[in-house]
């Protein structure tokens, strides 16, 4: 093997292994949770999403996300308010817990439960992270919930919103003229690759970089 070739099987092998320790995939695999390498909390989201997301002004923003975890601390460090809704009980008691003074962690248990939960407000980001493909209480449903709940230039979060998974999502979402930016890669401490969604009707501000972007993976 000459030294091109030994550069190259170098490069195959060392690539994915640097960026595994650079953006923290390595811990969250060992851990069984999303964290960066400093061991930081991450939201489940693919890592192109997790970087684009990092780099804009939230401090402003009241987030609600369908289906709380690591992605409510990241939202905490962010965000002016957080409020998470939670289907199932031992978790959101958890989630609670450990958010104490930082998030809202509301118990719901349907669509209707949801929309008496959070009475009047809307929200300038919503995460539709919580729920099975379809059915009652299902990611179409919170997606819906999340439709009407957006404010003025808000935007909307959809994970996993691969083909087959929340396409229902993405076809009430065009035929509303919305639209989609898709963000497909690896997740943090998973196999295989996944696509997170960000869905808008009006182009919103916030989606202008504070200052030029800066990439460096896993913060």
């Amino acid at each position: 093997m000459g030294l091109t070739q030994r550069l190259h099987f170098l490069s195959a092998i060392g690539g994915p292994l640097n960026f595994s320790f650079k953006s923290g995939h390595f811990w969250s695999a060992l851990k069984s949770r999303a964290v960066d390498r400093r061991g930081r909390a991450l939201p489940w989201y693919t890592y192109p999403m997790i970087e684009y997301l990092s780099q804009l002004d939230f401090s402003d923003a009241d987030v609600l996300e369908f289906g709380g975890g690591q992605s409510t601390m990241w939202w905490c460090e962010r965000a002016k308010s957080v409020t998470t809704l939670e289907s199932n009980s031992a978790w959101q008691a958890e989630l609670a817990r450990r958010t104490t003074g930082r998030a809202t962690v509301l118990k719901v248990a349907s669509p209707a439960d949801a929309a008496r939960r959070l009475g009047i407000q809307n929200f300038d980001v919503i995460v539709v992270d919580d729920g099975s493909a379809s059915g009652p209480g299902g990611r179409v449903d919170n997606a819906r919930t999340a439709f009407s709940r957006l404010k003025p230039g808000g935007l909307i979060v959809v994970d996993n919103s691969d083909a087959g998974y929340t396409h229902p999502i993405s076809l009430e979402a065009n035929q509303a003229g919305w639209a989609r930016i898709d963000f497909i890669g690896l997740v943090p401490g998973s196999f295989g690759v996944s696509c997170s969604s960000l869905l808008f009707r009006d182009t919103p501000a916030r989606l202008r970089p504070a200052s030029p972007p800066r990439i460096e993976l896993g913060g």
